[in-house]
């Protein structure tokens, strides 16, 4: 299965973030995921073990870090094992199930998924909301732990029950407020984002955008 890379993205600023390291190590994954992409252009003729390496390996690992995940979360969203994960990493074995492969695909197409890119103000990155619906990979009824880049501020809340109500309004504004397009597409269900979006305090320099995007849903609801 190849993976391409799509349009191009818009790289979040790292400056004034409170966690700077988390945007500085994302923006690393994503240059070593299009370089391992250009790797496999190049090597699409050779052996099937330079294409295991090249077209599994690299990409996992660098998705995985893209959006902030660890092994066992990356896991735990894709209904697999640590181990798995981590031979997927190393080569030695690859993603078969209809289901994983599809969400990874879908991981990758979102990292430059088409985006209205707000000012943030002073101080903040900007922010970004996808233009049109999407698929998302995390089940609206999953319980998931937030990667550090969303959630810094209490280790205890970045575990979220998001059949909860509760639980799934707090991940969404957090994702809202500090993720990129393709942290929305990734952990938001555009359909439980419509049935409780008004009841999720979003902060001022966001709202506008987000109102935006909530009616972008609508029409395409």
């Amino acid at each position: 299965m190849s993976w391409g890379i799509r349009a191009s993205h818009t790289e979040r600023s790292a400056s004034g973030s409170p966690f700077p390291k988390a945007g500085e190590d994302i923006n690393r994954a994503i240059e070593g995921f299009r370089k391992g992409r250009e790797l496999t252009d190049m090597r699409q003729d050779g052996n099937r073990r330079i294409n295991v390496i090249i077209t599994y390996m690299i990409p996992v690992r660098n998705l995985r870090k893209i959006y902030g995940l660890t092994q066992e979360n990356l896991a735990e969203i894709l209904g697999v094992t640590q181990p798995a994960v981590a031979a997927w990493e190393k080569a030695t074995r690859s993603p078969k199930d209809p289901y994983v492969i599809k969400c990874l695909e879908d991981m990758e197409k979102n990292i430059d998924v088409d985006c209205e890119v707000i000012d943030g103000g002073l101080r903040r990155p900007p922010v970004e909301f996808p233009t049109k619906r999407w698929e998302p990979v995390v089940r609206s009824d999953a319980v998931v732990t937030l990667p550090v880049h969303l959630e810094w501020s209490h280790k205890d809340r970045r575990t979220c029950d998001l059949s909860n109500a509760q639980q799934r309004k707090f991940a969404y504004k957090q994702i809202i407020e500090h993720g990129a397009a393709r942290d929305i597409c990734f952990w938001i269900d555009p359909d439980a984002l419509l049935e409780c979006y008004e009841d999720i305090s979003i902060a001022p320099y966001a709202k506008a955008g987000f109102l935006r995007l909530v009616d972008r849903l609508k029409e395409t609801a």
